[in-house]
């Protein structure tokens, strides 16, 4: 019996760029060209907190999202396959069966 763990199921480390890559090119579409650097997000994130304060739009960018996205981080998944028989997908594998 498996009591009070917590699982973290990451089978590969890829990066938003490289997901967007992949997803473009199985889409037929162009890859995106343009690398928003983290200060580029926090200016969008100001811009955007300025317009929710005038209730124009409500906000989309959160400071933690922006740190998620330009962070990289490595995040490791086999503490899972320590308690059960547990096998990973590639994400390759998984875009293609999407017809991505």
């Amino acid at each position: 019996n498996i009591v009070n763990e917590r699982f973290i199921l990451v089978g590969e480390n890829w990066t938003y760029r490289e997901m967007m890559h992949r997803i473009a090119i199985g889409m037929g579409k162009k890859t995106p060209k343009w690398i928003l650097r983290k200060s580029y997000l926090y200016i969008l994130w100001a811009i955007e907190s300025f317009f929710d304060l005038l209730q124009l739009r409500k906000k989309f960018l959160s400071k933690a999202l922006i740190e998620s996205l330009a962070n990289k981080s490595e995040i490791n998944g086999n503490k899972i396959k320590s308690y059960l028989p547990f096998k990973y997908r590639k994400i390759e594998d998984y875009l293609v069966s999407l017809g991505l």
